[in-house]
């Protein structure tokens, strides 16, 4: 199923790689901490392959996640306490 139509609360998802093929910086936009966690269900049974092709080695968060978030996501993808930082524009 495409994420358009299971994750109706996921705002978006890009990529870039880097110039020598060995770095990869994912930005991933939720409406909400539910959004992210039903994001982490639906990539559970791809995610352990994926992150011994890809190992994360840096995580930031932008705004605020719910403390089931950050400790799922920490959880399922193998890294340290989230960085959860908050801010506004104006």
């Amino acid at each position: 199923m495409a994420v358009k139509e299971s994750e109706l609360n996921t705002l978006g998802h890009e990529w870039c790689l880097g110039e020598d093929g060995t770095h990869c910086l994912l930005h991933e936009t939720f409406a909400d901490s539910e959004a992210l966690l039903t994001h982490l269900d639906n990539v559970r049974p791809s995610l352990s392959e994926l992150l011994e092709i890809a190992p994360i080695t840096r995580l930031e968060v932008l705004g605020s996640a719910s403390a089931a978030a950050r400790r799922a996501f920490c959880e399922e993808c193998r890294t340290r306490p989230l960085d959860v930082r908050a801010g506004n524009t104006t």
